[in-house]
């Protein structure tokens, strides 16, 4: 597991099973007002998922900490943007889906667009972070 594209791997993994936990909240919550533990959630998984991918991309790397832990929060807004976008665009059991205008295309894409730009600037963050907190872990020689 020496490979930077297994690092990524494994952050990517992680956002994506950071979000989509989040996804499925916001489905367990239900329509209307929401409560206030699902408030309370959504703003501390949020708070995790912008650094924690790059955090252990950070811990695991030995070198360019912060260009991994920025891939692997870019290509996990990316996958799980459109994992939750194309999971909202499909049609009701039994439904018939109109395909979508070039402007919803549009707006599609830049918001994909946008949460890679997003992740990718928070999780190379939390890619200097894994790293110093690796460095600073490391057992220290006492003088006798």
């Amino acid at each position: 597991m020496t490979s930077p594209a297994w690092k990524i791997a494994i952050g990517v993994t992680l956002y994506v099973l950071l979000a989509l936990s989040f996804y499925g909240l916001l489905l367990l919550a239900g329509g209307g007002p929401f409560p206030l533990w699902f408030s309370i959630a959504k703003v501390l998984g949020e708070a995790v998922t912008s650094v924690a991918p790059g955090f252990v991309v950070g811990w695991l790397s030995r070198e360019r900490e912060l260009m991994l832990g920025a891939a692997a929060g870019a290509l996990g807004g990316l996958a799980s943007t459109t994992v939750i976008l194309y999971h909202w665009s499909l049609p009701p059991p039994g439904g018939f889906a109109e395909s979508p205008s070039a402007e919803v295309v549009w707006h599609w894409a830049l918001i994909v667009v946008l949460a890679a730009l997003a992740a990718s600037f928070t999780n190379a963050i939390g890619g200097i972070a894994g790293a110093a907190v690796r460095r600073s872990a490391r057992p220290h020689e006492v003088a006798p």
